[in-house]
């Protein structure tokens, strides 16, 4: 995951200079001061359409062999394997690693999703090393593109630890499975999210990464010692369709006696209920990064993702910080790709209309200062960002219509009418596919300058 370095020390220096407040505004019709610069800036050096278009481009596709020594039924239990990857500019012998299955409703899907988990960190496709790898299948998403252009526009906005991603055609105890996106997981690590620090049970502050997952279990229990025995809490708050958040910790990642205490475990929980309700009385700066959630929602929203406020909600806490969002996941019911919501989900509406959104930045876009700052890095991004992004879906498509082809030729899905698939992405071409999300995105975005 790429670290994007900020510019939060400039801008305060120059601030100071020329005098400038900080005040808060006393309500949401208080304009306040003028907003600063975001903190999270896009990739350095995204300064035309031509270098965001080389972001957004596919290299290669690249060939990774599996042979597993049993058949991969379980979402819990990892099998042996044996691994291979080929490609232009990166290559690994056969080496062992284990997987399993993952994801949630993409398990009933027949093309499977897997994880992949070597014995040793491996720097694969130059991503930085780590053990834990993901094999995203996009089953419900005949574009294959969502979650790939989710993941770039994250790098092309300076979305801090972006997950990196690749192009693969997965070949499974020799039988090819067809277009595969190989991506980075989210967990924290030197070359994931970057917040780790060694911390004892003295330390009342800990750093933390949280999931927003409703499929989240509700219950909650204590050891008579005072150490937590789940890894999940809830936050008990009536908003749109739920009465509850569910929260689960990738890290710390083992709510064990050696990892978290009572009162390190309190702080976490108590760190969230606050920052909830602080966006009832004007005191969300104390808990927000106002920049990274501006960022974090604004893909979500550009993206349209039905998700949100559901699942795969990511958000972490370095120590002396505070909380950011990200990174961004799972994107292959997105963008007009759904047939179970209750209000119209085409691109000429927003996520508050058809599933009520986020309750987050929903009730930060009262505040007219917040909803400025939105509004000018909606229009920065329109610059090269949105352009760039347009016009690489073309050039994507001929990359990858071949393997296209050949992955509904293996799972005749293209033309299925199944579950989440709305009916106008039935019976139409791969490219229609690809158009359609295409013009979709630039919609919605233009319908975004003017409606938020």
């Amino acid at each position: 995951m790429k670290k994007i370095l900020t510019l939060i020390s400039i801008m305060m220096f120059a601030f100071v200079l020329i005098g400038c407040g900080g005040s808060k505004p006393e309500n949401p019709e208080d304009p306040g001061t003028q907003p600063e610069e975001p903190s999270e800036t896009p990739e350095e050096g995204l300064d035309s359409i031509d270098k965001v278009i080389e972001l957004f481009k596919i290299d290669e596709v690249a060939k990774i062999e599996i042979q597993a020594n049993d058949a991969i039924t379980s979402k819990k239990d990892y099998v042996n394997a044996k691994i291979i990857i080929s490609g232009e500019d990166y290559n690994l012998e056969e080496t062992d690693v284990r997987i399993r299955l993952r994801g949630n409703s993409s398990l009933s899907a027949p093309k499977k999703s897997y994880k992949l988990k070597f014995n040793e960190k491996e720097d694969i496709f130059n991503f930085g090393k780590d053990k834990e790898w993901a094999l995203t299948a996009n089953y419900f998403d005949t574009s294959l593109m969502r979650n790939y252009y989710a993941y770039k526009l994250a790098q092309a906005m300076g979305i801090q630890y972006s997950v990196d991603c690749k192009y693969v055609e997965l070949w499974l105890n020799g039988n090819n499975q067809g277009l595969y996106l190989f991506t980075e997981t989210v967990k924290t690590g030197s070359q994931r999210v970057d917040i780790e620090v060694d911390y004892t049970e003295e330390d009342q502050e800990i750093p933390f990464l949280l999931e927003l997952d409703m499929n989240m279990s509700s219950e909650e229990s204590l050891e008579s010692n005072g150490v937590i025995d789940v890894d999940y809490f809830d936050v008990n708050i009536q908003h749109y369709r739920f009465d509850r958040y569910s929260f689960g910790t990738k890290y710390p990642d083992d709510f064990t006696e050696e990892n978290i205490t009572k009162t390190q475990y309190e702080y976490i929980k108590n760190y969230i209920f606050g920052m909830y309700d602080s966006l009832e009385n004007n005191t969300f700066e104390e808990y927000i990064d106002i920049d990274s959630a501006i960022n974090f929602y604004m893909l979500q929203e550009i993206m349209m993702n039905i998700d949100i406020d559901y699942s795969s909600v990511f958000m972490y806490k370095p120590v002396n910080e505070k909380l950011k969002f990200g990174p961004v996941w799972d994107f292959d019911i997105s963008s007009g790709n759904c047939n179970y919501t209750i209000h119209p989900y085409g691109p000429n509406t927003l996520m508050k209309d058809v599933n009520e959104g986020s309750r987050i930045i929903n009730k930060l876009l009262e505040y007219n200062n917040v909803k400025e700052k939105y509004l000018n890095r909606l229009e920065e991004i329109g610059e090269f960002i949105i352009p760039g992004m347009e016009q690489s879906f073309d050039i994507n498509y001929e990359i990858l219509k071949d393997y296209a082809k050949t992955d509904n030729s293996i799972w005749q899905n293209l033309n299925k009418n199944y579950w989440p698939k709305p009916s106008y992405l039935v019976n139409i071409t791969y490219k229609e596919q690809v158009d359609y999300l295409k013009n979709y995105l630039v919609e919605h975005y233009n319908y975004m300058l003017t409606h938020i």
